[in-house]
């Protein structure tokens, strides 16, 4: 038994220092790299869930989103009341479409941790997705009563009240969400591609998610704005 608890407290020291080192080397852009450091502490019974999550995180950077499913999956069985844990393997199950498992995880999460008003906000665009879109409307509204500056919540809103044909709420939602909509368009698409292009996975597709964003609000702005003139039109013609 005292050998079992001497062996579990080195096994600990060097695990840390395994984690110390592959954050180090995650930060340098040596994402593979670190990944190998760090499946040198994960292999064993005895992984610690904070290596696991790491390590989840740069095979998500690298687009090896199985294999983080797989670690974050460990780190949860592990430590199965940490917010943080739940949140993440939300996200890698988004960036995998499977949607209804990652509404799940983040509602998980958000019980634990419900302060986190990018978690509510990051919901919202799930339920979006899901075509749920009261409850879209619901936890949109909870991320931004938690920070009222939440511009990505204000979208999501704004996405909500649209698809329920709620249109000039829809416009006062988005322009709450300037940033998602900058004047000069920044080249997003151009961007993700460049960096697809030098292996940084995660960057690329956020990059991707930015021009989706533009593109979407854009679009709905004017079917917005098409849809009141059409009603004012209806109504005039009516009276």
């Amino acid at each position: 038994m005292l050998r079992q608890e001497i062996n579990r407290f080195i096994s600990g020291i060097k695990g840390k220092r395994y984690l110390k080192k592959g954050l180090e080397l995650g930060r340098a852009g040596m994402a593979e790299e670190a990944i190998r450091l760090l499946g040198k502490a994960t292999g064993g019974g005895e992984a610690d869930a904070e290596i696991l999550n790491a390590r989840a995180g740069l095979l998500v950077s690298v687009g090896r989103n199985e294999e983080a499913l797989n670690d974050i999956s460990r780190a949860i069985s592990l430590d199965p009341i940490s917010s943080d844990q739940f949140i993440n393997r939300g996200n890698i199950l988004r960036g995998l479409g499977r949607y209804e498992e990652a509404a799940s995880d983040y509602i998980r999460g958000l019980s634990l941790s419900p302060a986190d008003g990018d978690g509510w906000s990051v919901l919202a665009g799930v339920f979006n997705r899901l075509e749920r879109y009261d409850e879209a409307l619901s936890v949109s509204d909870r991320a931004i009563a938690i920070d009222t500056l939440n511009e990505t919540a204000w979208y999501h809103k704004g996405n909500a009240l649209f698809a329920l044909g709620r249109f000039e709420e829809a416009l006062t939602a988005y322009s709450q969400a300037p940033g998602i909509y900058p004047n000069d368009r920044y080249p997003w698409t151009d961007r993700a591609k460049r960096l697809k292009s030098e292996g940084r996975e995660e960057e690329a597709r956020k990059a991707r998610e930015m021009a989706a964003l533009i593109a979407v609000k854009k679009l709905n702005i004017r079917r917005c704005e098409k849809e009141i003139e059409m009603r004012k039109k209806g109504g005039r013609n009516g009276s």
